[in-house]
């Protein structure tokens, strides 16, 4: 679904670099958003100073580029086996405590937290999603706001966590101030982030599903991230290369569909035609083989890929250091 007509214009105005302030850039290529199969054109530019990759300009309501979440029952997904136990790499460095999931979605990590024993806490902007956390987990400590709007206390949380978040958010650095003061000074920050370095990104250039334009405002690569924490006030103390083998499989699947020309993003007069085709070759045989041989090449390859450390995301673990 298209946005609305009074917010699908772009602002004229550029916006300066989060990281460093300045306001020259280079424009690298234009992508559309694919999720919504809007005809609109959006820019991906370079901050010539320091290097981060940026969406610019931008949307004037980015919320309406997000789709509502469904309620009811939640699908069991047939490659959850690929997806990382997160418990167990945060328990490596904390057995347990205080715990804020910035972007927590519907809640899922949140409620495997709160039944190994930690204290949960959650920031949502998606009312939707706060509401199907609270009535399908209970999940009562979820606040649909941005972090910035709320007043933790100062070394309140033992473990922050960002899931696939850093991205989505207009004003990163004020976000890592703030969980700078949040965070106990011997606490833990996970930042996990699409790897705008990797090898499907390189490759597939403005049909990489990870792009996710106009959702992901900043495109983050592990060298982009540590001058981010840098510049607040945190070290990285280990990174992982093999990150979510579930992603990297969905990510590869989904731009090579794109760059074989297979799915685009359809001028608006298109989409009724392209929904009723769609359902038409979903109902033969000969589409479904040719989907399932399809998804065991991709997946063969995304293994591969990860095999040889060139995953599509990149994972950090992060203490505080002293205030410069």
């Amino acid at each position: 679904m298209l946005p609305p007509k009074s917010t699908v214009e772009l602002k004229n105005e550029m916006v300066a670099c989060d990281l460093c302030g300045d306001n020259d850039f280079t424009f690298l290529y234009n992508s559309h958003d694919y999720l919504s199969f809007s005809p609109l054109i959006f820019e991906l530019k370079k901050c010539e100073k320091c290097g981060l990759v940026g969406l610019n300009p931008r949307p004037e309501n980015i919320s309406d580029y997000y789709g509502k979440y469904r309620k009811g029952s939640i699908k069991k997904d047939i490659f959850e086996f690929l997806v990382p136990n997160r418990i167990k790499k945060i328990k490596k460095f904390k057995k347990g405590g205080r715990i804020l999931d910035v972007g927590c979605g519907q809640g899922g990590f949140l409620n495997t937290m709160l039944k190994d024993g930690w204290e949960i806490y959650g920031v949502e902007l998606s009312k939707d999603a706060c509401d199907f956390a609270r009535e399908t987990y209970g999940l009562n400590e979820i606040n649909n706001c941005d972090l910035l709007s709320l007043d933790f206390p100062d070394n309140f949380f033992d473990v922050i966590t960002l899931w696939h978040v850093l991205e989505h958010l207009g004003n990163p650095k004020d976000t890592l101030k703030m969980i700078y003061k949040i965070l106990k000074e011997d606490g833990l920050l996970l930042v996990e982030s699409p790897n705008f370095c990797s090898i499907q990104s390189r490759f597939f250039k403005d049909k990489w599903f990870s792009l996710d334009l106009p959702r992901h405002l900043y495109q983050f690569s592990p060298k982009i991230l540590k001058m981010y924490l840098k510049e607040t006030n945190f070290k990285i103390i280990k990174r992982d290369y093999i990150v979510n083998p579930r992603i990297n499989f969905i990510s590869f699947k989904m731009s090579l569909l794109r760059w074989t020309g297979i799915q685009r993003a359809p001028k608006i007069e298109e989409n009724d035609k392209l929904n009723t085709d769609t359902d038409s070759r979903k109902d033969k045989i000969a589409w479904k083989l040719f989907r399932f041989s399809f998804n065991i090449i991709c997946l063969l390859i995304s293994l591969f890929l990860n095999l040889i450390n060139c995953d599509d995301s990149f994972r950090v673990y992060c203490k505080k250091t002293s205030r410069k």
